[in-house]
């Protein structure tokens, strides 16, 4: 399977769009008469599973980032005794990929493993969050932006993002809620700044407030102020900081990022028209559309950092969802549904062209 690494995007992709296409089709309210809808979503699933297992069983090649590294350390730590460690950057995550080392499983296995809580947690999240709509929310959700990478090259983030989408899908059962962010933000410690989001968002409930933030951030980002960027570095950590505070270069593209703007900017013009123009009320939607201003804010804030998509996917993986939830999960919008499968089009056409003309391009000259 070596041999396919290199195009392993562009059928993760392609697959996804033509599955996306056909889930389009067939939303709940929509259905010919008699249809169940159990049928749609067993697709869905059989294409989750599909991918699951294209993904986790991924031969280890250059063209999966991180993935060279956690094998180095892997093979390094194979058959080793197993000691917990409580002061391992991120506790969870580290003391798994050691445990399962010691185990003898394979890193293949482990891959796998992790693929695993990646699509299943993205999963149950839609399954709740889109009811009868879950098999659409979810073939949207595939063909996120950041989807792919967050489960070949930074699945640990990827898998701890998975999570918290599963304990924001539950916000109404606090005693779930509450050990599922813990275990996420145990998976990688850049859920922190989630986590304080999330924290702000339930009890400040101004959402009004958080649409004047992102406004006053993308204003330093378009201005170029590097204050609040050098001032998150001296908070962060070493690895956080490390991210903030490194140069660009060839793989890092830094600088005003025009096309993530846009891209950030579909769940805040579409929240907008919902909340103001509409005025329509969703205390689901508002909590996640006020964590998606605050976080994708910090990223606007940080934007010219060499790693700025890392920063940025602590919004973006909320981004689908906040971005088709009004439409396949609120009653009361004009034409929604029709609408609902024009964005989650415009949403797909953004990826399709950044795998195969921005990136593919780039990777040619």
């Amino acid at each position: 399977m070596d041999f396919l690494a290199p195009f392993y995007e562009y059928i993760y992709t392609i697959v996804c769009f033509i599955a996306m296409k056909n889930a389009l089709k067939s939303p709940s309210s929509l259905l010919p008469p008699f249809t169940s809808i159990n049928t749609h979503r067993q697709s869905a699933m059989i294409t989750g599973i599909c991918i699951c297992l294209f993904l986790g069983l991924r031969p280890v090649a250059r063209n999966f980032g991180d993935t060279l590294g956690y094998s180095e350390l892997y093979n390094v730590i194979y058959g080793q005794i197993f000691t917990f460690d409580p002061s391992a950057e991120n506790l969870l995550f580290d003391n798994l990929l050691f445990f399962c080392a010691s185990i003898r499983l394979s890193e293949h296995s482990f891959y796998l493993l992790m693929s695993i809580i990646y699509f299943s947690c993205i999963g149950i999240a839609c399954r709740k969050i889109f009811a009868d709509n879950s098999h659409i929310g979810f073939m949207v959700y595939l063909l996120g932006f950041s989807t792919y990478s967050y489960a070949i090259n930074g699945f640990k983030a990827g898998a701890a993002a998975a999570i918290f989408l599963v304990a924001l899908a539950y916000k109404d059962k606090l005693w779930l809620t509450i050990p599922l962010a813990l275990i996420s933000n145990g998976f990688h410690h850049s859920m922190t700044v989630v986590v304080y989001a999330y924290i702000i968002s339930y009890f400040v409930k101004k959402t009004k407030w958080y649409f004047y933030g992102w406004l006053f951030c993308l204003f330093i980002a378009a201005t170029h102020i590097g204050f609040f960027q050098s001032l998150f570095a001296s908070y962060a950590d070493e690895s956080g900081a490390s991210y903030l505070l490194a140069e660009g270069d060839v793989l890092h593209i830094t600088g005003f990022r025009l096309d993530f703007i846009l891209y950030s900017a579909a769940p805040v013009v579409i929240g907008y028209y919902i909340l103001f123009k509409y005025r329509l009320r969703d205390s689901m939607y508002e909590l996640w559309l006020r964590m998606y201003l605050l976080t994708n804010g910090v990223w606007l804030l940080c934007m010219y950092a060499s790693f700025t998509n890392r920063i940025a996917y602590l919004s973006w993986f909320m981004l689908p969802i906040v971005t088709i939830y009004p439409f396949y999960a609120m009653k009361g919008v004009p034409n929604r549904l029709q609408v609902g499968n024009k964005v989650a089009m415009y949403h797909a056409y953004f990826t399709l062209f950044m795998v195969f003309v921005y990136y593919g391009f780039m990777s040619i000259i």
